[in-house]
């Protein structure tokens, strides 16, 4: 047996992967993990219905990212009639420098922090 099967194998007794003999995919098991990091803080508990209420008066897109490890990373997003189609998923990640929320982050931390911004994005 390969290591990739057994490393397969021991996901499915976990139920962390699902197959159907043909196809394996991820389980909604990731959820409840993801769910857990979502809400270890309150922000996105005490965020949410302001992120809503302004996806609802801009009828715009609304959304909440945090950093983690150098990355922009959004936790929360709300579409409201909202025509503009993005690539932003809850729990993607972006670098600092690609998100308005990044950038502006960047702006209020430390000077270390924009620094290393600046580098990963080659300014």
């Amino acid at each position: 047996m390969s290591t990739a099967h057994r490393h397969v194998k021991t996901l499915e007794e976990q139920d962390f992967v699902v197959s159907n003999g043909q196809q394996i995919q991820l389980s909604t098991e990731f959820l409840r993990f993801g769910n857990g990091v979502r809400y270890r803080t309150d922000l996105a508990d005490v965020s949410e219905p302001h992120i809503e209420e302004l996806a609802i008066e801009t009828e715009e897109r609304a959304n909440l990212f945090i950093e983690e490890l150098g990355d922009s990373v959004c936790i929360h997003r709300k579409l409201e009639n909202c025509g503009v189609i993005a690539d932003t998923e809850i729990g993607k990640r972006f670098p600092m420098h690609a998100t308005v929320a990044g950038r502006r982050s960047a702006t209020v931390t430390s000077p270390s922090m924009t620094r290393n911004t600046s580098k990963t994005s080659g300014q």
